[in-house]
């Protein structure tokens, strides 16, 4: 009879220790996943100005609704003189309410716009990596 009590608590204590094992590695996997979501979303790998005139600009998204805009950039082809325009996607983030106004109220016209690069982006913020936070009418 105690022989039996005794297997009993060695399986109970087994399966607590196994308990234990499997909520610290989700824990770990969880701080992981936050961290590097929160890597992702305030390192910047580049940042800069680009300019061009602005052809798009829209209000997109699924769950936070970011504004999408396109501007064409000029430029050379090489090896020749003929004038390109190549286009340059980028997202704006709804709490950059100055740069949204005057995007919104200034279409067609040439602009100069910071942004910063991040790593990648997420389905529910942007279609981009390239964030607009700062924009000057030309």
């Amino acid at each position: 009879m105690e022989e039996e009590l005794e297997k009993g608590k060695a399986k109970f204590e087994f399966i607590k220790t196994i308990k234990r094992f499997f909520l610290k590695l989700i824990s770990l996997f969880l701080l992981g996943l936050f961290g590097w979501l929160a890597f992702v979303y305030f390192y910047t790998y580049s940042n800069g100005w680009r300019s061009g005139t602005l052809t798009k600009f829209s209000r997109k998204g699924y769950v936070s609704k970011t504004w999408e805009g396109e501007i064409y950039q000029r430029g050379m082809e090489q090896g020749s003189l003929n004038v390109v325009n190549k286009p340059w996607l980028f997202s704006v983030e709804s709490k950059e309410k100055s740069a949204i106004a005057m995007l919104e109220a200034n279409p067609g016209k040439e602009y100069r716009l910071h942004y910063k690069q991040r790593i990648t982006t997420f389905f529910w913020l942007g279609d981009t990596e390239y964030f607009v936070d700062s924009v000057v009418l030309e």
